[in-house]
């Protein structure tokens, strides 16, 4: 037994497992990357990346809740591997692969062989993580950004001011930067490693560090004034369709976000967090030093992006969504993965298993709504392909998708149906993409002579079922 535990600990032999792991982790997510729907966000993300120039992306990212990095990189893959919805989703993977990768090296090195092995499964494949692994948004770079940059601070910790050090320094601050320019919520968890990093080098009097962490700092403020404007008036445009309600139960938190088709995955994921929290303060004294600063650091992030995020979502109307802080269901899996992986192996091993149980459960339902969301699918795209000819005009009734109408019907010309002025449309034929009631009265139709052919059962993701008229209307 000493045999093979002493064997694992050598550094070859645990590259041998982590990285055909990664490899097979990453060919499973590979797999969920050809889909054909496209949801509203993702279309969003194709009409900005694939339909825009760089500076129109800054224009366009001004207006939203959404800074402009992660259009910039769609469009630069986009460009280098083709126009795909399948380079999209493959752009969203390859952060979770780097990411897993930091793992292998770095968080391998601080905490051992079976954390890293735990944490890339998760990182992967936990519930809906493994949703924005694959999804054309911006998500798995936030999560890239703000937990790499918590990995890299960590180092800076640990490693003596050198050369060396120095690449970790840098790409610390870089990692920072690109959170915040990511997702405007990445700042938090960013701010909070920066106050951890800065209180730590105080105690130990590294005065050095302190002044190296605040050239992080002014670096940081430096690169990121072009976008403060944008920022500020973001943030003072008050929603006007929702209200962001507050919510700090736990169980609800877990039951959102650990849901699977496996009964109480929510309640389960709670109990083993809040075992992995008990345990953790009973044998505190088992952990090094720098191993309890770094754990605390994570549950105060975790607390402190919670409570902080929601206020500004309270005090902003809709500006806040829970995936804008997907990034702590990460430093759950880290916390957890630490403190069982180093209390006891045998708990470890229970540990792999659930959670391998768990990703599984997830796998199936994030395949399911890839490729399974959307029957109706080939039906609608080879009827549109066929019958609605080159520039025809296309009316919709669900205020706006014609973002995703868009993607599959390029070229067009989209208005919504309150917009419709049909005497302009005299004498021609145009199309209506149907979700509501019947808009037009039997006075309008008679009036204007209209001639409507109805054809049903059509859908897109998100749209499941509508049907489509084609409208013709007398000169």
């Amino acid at each position: 037994m000493n045999t093979i535990v002493n064997t694992l600990k050598k550094p070859s032999i645990q590259y041998l497992i982590l990285f055909p792991e990664i490899a097979v982790l990453t060919a499973i997510l590979i797999s969920l990357t050809y889909g054909t729907g496209v949801a509203w966000d993702e279309a969003y993300t194709w009409h900005l990346s694939a339909e825009h120039s760089f500076s129109e992306i800054v224009e366009l990212t001004a207006a939203d809740v959404h800074p402009p990095l992660y259009y910039f990189i769609g469009k630069i893959s986009l460009g280098i591997f083709g126009r795909t919805l399948h380079v999209l989703s493959m752009t969203s993977v390859f952060p979770t692969v780097i990411l897993m990768i930091l793992s292998a090296v770095l968080i391998r090195k601080r905490w051992g062989l079976m954390v890293s092995f735990l944490f890339n499964l998760s990182i992967a494949l936990a519930p809906l993580l493994s949703y924005y692994n694959v999804e054309s948004r911006m998500y798995s770079w936030m999560d890239f950004f703000v937990l790499s940059g918590l990995i890299f601070g960590r180092e800076c910790l640990e490693l003596e001011l050198s050369k060396k050090s120095l690449l970790y320094w840098i790409l610390f601050y870089l990692a920072g930067v690109g959170a915040v320019y990511t997702q405007y919520f990445g700042v938090l968890p960013i701010v909070v490693c920066y106050f951890w990093m800065g209180l730590t080098f105080l105690f130990r009097k590294e005065f050095k560090k302190i002044l190296s962490l605040l050239a992080c700092a002014f670096l940081s403020i430096i690169g990121y004034l072009p976008w403060m404007g944008v920022l500020l008036k973001t943030y003072g445009t008050k929603g006007d369709t929702q209200n962001y309600e507050m919510s700090f139960s736990l169980l609800k938190f877990f039951e959102e976000n650990y849901e699977t088709n496996l009964m109480f995955s929510g309640i389960t994921a709670l109990i083993l967090l809040a075992a992995a929290v008990i345990l953790f303060l009973i044998f505190i004294k088992r952990f090094e030093k720098n191993e309890i600063s770094f754990l605390f650091m994570l549950i105060f992030n975790v607390i402190f992006c919670l409570i902080t995020a929601q206020l500004i979502g309270a005090g902003n109307g809709h500006f806040f969504s829970s995936r804008y802080i997907l990034y702590i269901l990460p430093m759950f899996w880290l916390f957890e993965s630490t403190v069982f992986a180093k209390l006891d192996l045998k708990i470890a091993g229970l540990f792999l298993i659930w959670t391998t149980v768990l990703c599984a459960s997830s796998y199936v339902g994030t395949y399911d709504y890839r490729y399974n969301m959307t029957p109706l699918m080939d039906k609608t795209v080879a009827f549109t392909d066929a019958n609605i000819e080159e520039g025809a005009v296309i009316v919709y009734d669900f205020q706006t998708f014609d973002t995703v109408y868009s993607y599959y019907l390029p070229g067009h010309e989209f208005i919504y149906i309150d917009d419709l002025d049909i005497n302009a449309l005299r004498g021609q034929t145009f199309w209506i993409i149907r979700m509501g009631e019947e808009r037009f009265s039997e006075e309008e139709q008679e009036a204007y002579n209209m001639k409507t052919e109805v054809y049903e059962r059509f859908g897109y993701m998100g749209m499941e079922r509508f049907a489509l008229e084609k409208v013709m209307v007398a000169p």
